[in-house]
Formats: C-alpha cells, structure tokens, sequence
C-alpha cells in the first residue's frame, strides 16, 4: 500500500518539532551527523572546527561550529575508534581496537596505519607539541616524540587492566589513567615525556572501580570519571599530583570529564550513562545535574571556553550548548516540573560509616550553608558556607569525624531551611 504523503510530512513536521524543543529546553540542543553510530571521542581544535571519532571506524569533521558535518572515515578499516588527536584542521591521529593508529595530514582524505609494536586495544591520546602518549587494555602505554609518526612501548603485556584516560601537562609532565589487576583505579605519571612511568592504585572512597576520563588543571589539581563497581558513577579529585583522591558517588557511570580552563580552573563537566551531564563552579566541591534531554550514554565531552561546549554518546549523539549548558534564559522553567523548588534529598548512603553524599536542589542562585548537627543540636560541622547559582548538586562529605549515632543534616539558603537525618555507625 502506497503511503499519504500528507500524512509521512506530519510526521516528519512532528519529529522536527520535537526535536528542536525538547534540547535547547535543557541548555543541549542535538546536532544531526548523519550517522547512528556510537561515537566515543571529540575534540576541538577551535571554536568552528570539530572532530568526533566512534565505532565502526567512524570519524566525522565540521568545519562551522557542528551546522555542518563531513563524513572522512577510512575507507579500509571499520574498527571501532576510542580516542583521537588532531593538531590542526588538517593532521591528526586515531586510535582503537587491535593496536590501530591511523594518521592524516589532509583532513581525512587519506589515512596512513602507524605501526605501534601492540595489538591491543588503544582507548586513548594526547599530545603536547610533538610529545604524544597512547594507553590501552594490558596496561599498555605507548609515547612518542614526533608527532605520532612512530610509537615507542613503555609497557604493555599485563594481565588484566589497562588505561582509558591521559593527559599531559608539559613535553615532559603526563598522566595516565584506568584500573589495575586486582580492580583498582590505577594512575601512573611520566617526568620524561613517556619514557618511564611510576604508578599509584588506589581506591574510590574504599570502592573497587574503574576510572576512564581523566583531566588535571594544573600539576597539582586532577580529576578522573568512572565506576564503582557496584554500578555508581564516581568523580575522584586529586590535590597532590596524584598521590591522593577522593571521590563524589553519583548514580550512573561517568566515562568523560573536561575543565575548560587551565591552571587550577573551578569549572568542570563531566558526561556518562543515561545522558548525565555533570558541572561543578567550585572546583569539584559540588556537581551540579544538567539537564541533557537525552538518554543514550554519553562518552566523551569538550568545552572551547566557558560557553561553548560538545559532547558525544551512542547512536550518533551529539549536544552543543552555547549556554555553558545551562538552560537559555527565559526556559529556566518548565511546565513540566522539570525545575524543583528549594529541596534537600535524603543523605545516602543511610546508615553510613564513612562518605555521605548530599543532594540539593536550588531554584535561584543565593549562598548555600550545609551544617551537622548532633541529636542534641550540637553543631558537628559545617560542610558548606558558598553562593551557587540555580542548580542541582550532588556533594560528598566525608563523615569519619563523628562518632556513632544520629544527626541531621540542615541546609540554608536566603530565609529557607531544609532538615534531613541520618545515622553514623563507625
């Protein structure tokens, strides 16, 4: 039977609509790439040209800030992609399954294999300069100092774990970031652009897990994104270079994380499972929920300045904000009651005896005083004392001060107050 073609335009109407309402709504509006692919990396080389990398060999090129995308996947090799690098709007790198590294140096046109010395899986890439270095599954790291012309092996043949994140600070200063043997995030640091590596395990607030994005502001200042392993997302903080973290539960996975400014920048974004985008003000103190307008997991995310941001996920997702992915002024409210009055959730875990996460919700920027109190009143500590603009946030607090029993946790924001309790069992 002949379709109505009256009727295929409603629907096409009907999809465009929904479309173009339900993102900008969240501060995220959809980008159409042509393809359905997942997509696992983006990277930004300015502020109109943009470079995503996914599976099946997909790597995809805009030119006009995502208006526009080009398709300039290697005709040859459909591996699935995990990371890439590009120098310019013409040279760069892609990494991905069975030791693949592919270079261009005409935007795609053409694409020539590196050979690398592994065959496992490659999930990540950095560079600074001409100084590149690559991890992968075994605990593999690679590092190069020619542009990723060649590659030398650091390591690699380790049972079990490996390395989905990197980051490098100088020629010399790098990070590299995943989970070892035995299930434990594991961090490893280079003072010699790559050459050697020192490693430090250890564990998300006494949870095994796994980190995958990683992002250091400064020498001393990092972040990683990743997975306790009983399904929770977690963000670890470092202040030590490495040495020490501490981390922030929250409830999905979370596989990308970015901190648009460097030197010790207080604004960050991290994405995960079921769409979550994350942003912190305060420097990892608090996480505030973005609304996303999406479900598919999200998995890599890039910001250009403060503004201007993409981040990419399954099924060929991609969300640009223009807004810091805040909602565009005047649909800070929605009809469906997506935007909450002033609220306090409940602390959980509930009993506790170590971290707590605290949850809020604030309907207008104002300063935001968190304090514990015992079943006396006695005042216990005082978690919070900042202003934060509109938002929801997640914080963790570590409880390891008090002494078993029963306590409230109290929020002030302006003349409001919010009560909620708890019990400590040390």
């Amino acid at each position: 039977m002949r379709a109505n073609p009256f009727i295929f335009a409603q629907i096409v109407f009907l999809l465009t609509i929904t479309i173009s309402l339900v993102h900008p709504q969240s501060g995220w509006r959809l980008l159409d790439a042509g393809t359905r692919a997942n997509l696992n990396a983006v990277h930004l080389v300015d502020r109109h040209t943009i470079f995503v990398a996914g599976d099946g060999g997909t790597v995809l090129w805009s030119g006009d800030s995502g208006l526009t995308w080009q398709d300039i996947s290697p005709d040859t090799l459909q591996v699935d992609f995990h990371d890439m690098y590009f120098f310019n709007s013409t040279a760069g790198l892609v990494v991905g399954d069975g030791g693949t590294i592919l270079r261009t140096t005409n935007g795609g046109s053409n694409w020539t294999v590196i050979p690398c010395g592994v065959t496992d899986d490659l999930q990540t890439i950095t560079f600074w300069d001409s100084v590149g270095i690559c991890g992968g599954l075994s605990q593999t790291i690679l590092y190069s100092s020619n542009v990723g012309n060649s590659w030398n092996i650091a390591q690699t043949g380790f049972f079990g774990g490996g390395f989905w994140g990197s980051c490098l600070l100088s020629p010399n200063l790098g990070y590299v970031m995943g989970e070892n043997s035995i299930f434990q995030p594991l961090v490893g640091k280079t003072v010699d652009g790559g050459l050697h590596w020192n490693f430090t395990p250890f564990y998300l607030n006494n949870n095994e897990g796994r980190a995958y994005g990683l992002h250091f502001t400064d020498a001393f200042t990092g972040y990683a994104a990743g997975q306790v392993w009983d399904g929770r997302g977690a963000i670890a903080k470092t202040g030590d270079g490495g040495n020490n973290w501490t981390s922030t539960f929250f409830s999905s996975p979370l596989y990308g994380i970015h901190f648009p400014i460097s030197n010790a920048s207080q604004v960050g974004y991290a994405v995960g499972g079921d769409g979550q985008i994350l942003k912190t003000i305060d420097g990892g103190m608090g996480w505030q929920t973005l609304l996303s307008g999406i479900t598919e997991t999200l998995h890599d995310v890039a910001f250009f300045d403060l503004s201007t941001g993409y981040a990419v996920g399954d099924h060929g997702v991609i969300l640009k904000t223009d807004t810091g992915g805040e909602p565009p002024v005047g649909m800070r409210k929605s009809e469906e009651n997506i935007w909450q009055e002033f609220h306090l959730y409940p602390v959980y875990p509930n009993p506790i005896n170590s971290q707590i996460t605290i949850e809020f919700y604030l309907p207008t920027a104002n300063t935001v005083r968190l304090k514990i109190y015992n079943s006396l009143g006695e005042l216990m500590a005082v978690v919070l004392d900042n202003y934060y603009k509109e938002g929801h946030y997640r914080i963790s607090w570590n409880a390891l001060s008090l002494s078993s029993g029963t306590y409230f946790c109290q929020l002030e924001s302006g003349h409001d107050r919010r009560i909620t309790r708890f019990i400590f069992l040390k």
